[in-house]
């Protein structure tokens, strides 16, 4: 058993390893593969596949087999085996890739037939980190994020920029609504979030606060431009593009967890030194919202295991997050994968392991199942039992796991939130 889990152990590190060479701009050869087996490349498939890193996999794997006859002699039986998992990984992500330019396609109709009828759009993930990549397609996206500058309400407004993508053929989802954004869907299973917040509440109000403002400031700035696959979508720029994106991060980490791809954009983000008064802008947005440490753990994560140059993020690495902390973050992305589905039981990551910190964020959970009742204290009451009673029964029905290892693994994950000090500077 102890051999088996050294075993893992050393495939996580020769999987990071084929990960970083595979963004680089010419992966290198990762001599470790050498020594691996079919049972070893099935487990970096596997892997691969939960990230939704296998692309990069094969950029690193395929540098590798092309260097063979410089590195050391291997048998004809490891080359078939290696050629048979290139091909497996090409068979999984051609459709994928084809899938990409589709969604680009669709992506770049929904933001002008959406500005053709008078609404500030911004596209948000996609485009905007995948740029950052050798080849956009390294990048896979699930669905198109765009947010309306122009509206901050589901009001009559927003119902038009509705009716707009049911022109395009998106018809409402209710089971993508949220507080922050509703979702669309069309005949091809194609997913539209349409914000008019660029993300969710917290369980922390201090950030909350901050973020109003903040989102109030940027709805007056224009957009920037990215440039990718022959279409210019509006997006954020700068610090605000560096800044929501580990809002994005964190609004992971607070529910269900996330994977490597993150730490990967990280890394593409912040491959060339961003220009002081850049860096300056950023590291006040982090100071005023408090996530410096959640922002220096991401970064030295990228730092130990995505080859980040340490001196672009020097600004952000204060010495407060230990090695010990950034292993352990690492060991959670392997055990969240891409977006924290793999366990049905992680839903919720308090802020420590206690009942006031899972009431933190049951009140939030209150707040978002109803909205417009939870703006009166004398309500709570009734909507606190409610939310209660609606938790247990959607474990049971709907993601059919218990509600007490739920909130056991809840409680497993407050302990470890604690380690990563957030909130706290």
């Amino acid at each position: 058993m102890e051999e088996r889990k050294m075993m893992m152990e050393e495939n996580k590190r020769i999987f990071l390893k084929c990960i970083k060479e595979g963004l680089g701009e010419s992966p290198s050869c990762v001599e470790e593969l050498f020594g691996c087996g079919a049972e070893d490349f099935s487990c970096f498939f596997e892997e691969g596949k939960r990230q939704s890193l296998l692309s990069l996999l094969y950029r690193s794997v395929e540098a590798t087999i092309t260097a063979k006859d410089e590195a050391v002699p291997v048998s004809e039986e490891w080359e078939e085996m290696v050629e048979e998992f290139l091909g497996r990984i090409s068979r999984e992500e051609l459709p994928k890739t084809l899938g990409a330019y589709h969604l680009y396609a669709k992506m770049n109709e929904a933001v002008l037939t959406l500005e053709n009828a008078g609404f500030l759009v911004c596209v948000l993930k996609g485009p905007t980190v995948g740029v950052f990549y050798e080849m956009p397609e390294y990048r896979k996206s699930g669905d198109i994020d765009l947010w309306l500058r122009d509206v901050d309400v589901f009001d009559e407004r927003f119902e038009k920029a509705a009716a707009v993508l049911s022109g395009l053929g998106y018809q409402k989802d209710e089971k993508m609504d949220s507080l922050y954004h509703a979702g669309f869907v069309n005949n091809e299973g194609l997913e539209i979030e349409l914000h008019i917040f660029l993300t969710g509440e917290f369980s922390n109000k201090n950030l909350n606060r901050m973020l109003e403002n903040y989102t109030k400031e940027l709805r007056k700035k224009p957009f920037g431009a990215t440039e990718v696959l022959g279409y210019s979508f509006p997006t954020l720029e700068g610090e605000d593009l560096v800044f929501y994106n580990l809002l994005h991060m964190l609004h992971h980490f607070t529910t269900k967890g996330f994977g490597w791809k993150f730490i990967c954009d990280w890394s593409m983000m912040f491959r060339e030194k961003h220009p002081s008064v850049e860096e300056n802008a950023l590291f006040q947005l982090l100071e005023e919202a408090r996530l410096l440490d959640f922002a220096e753990a991401v970064s030295l994560l990228a730092v130990n295991y995505m080859g980040l140059n340490k001196e672009n993020v020097d600004f952000l690495i204060s010495g407060e997050i230990s090695d010990e902390v950034v292993s352990i973050l690492a060991d959670e992305l392997f055990v969240a994968g891409e977006l924290g589905t793999v366990d049905k039981n992680r839903m919720l990551r308090p802020e420590g392991a206690n009942v006031f910190s899972m009431a933190k964020l049951f009140h939030l959970q209150m707040k978002k199942n109803y909205p417009k009742a939870s703006k009166i204290f004398l309500f709570w009451i009734v909507l606190w039992p409610a939310t209660m009673i609606r938790f247990i029964r959607n474990n049971h029905t709907i993601r059919k796991v218990s509600t007490k290892a739920v909130l056991k693994e809840a409680m497993r994950q407050g302990k470890k939130t604690k380690n990563f000090r957030l909130y706290q500077r």
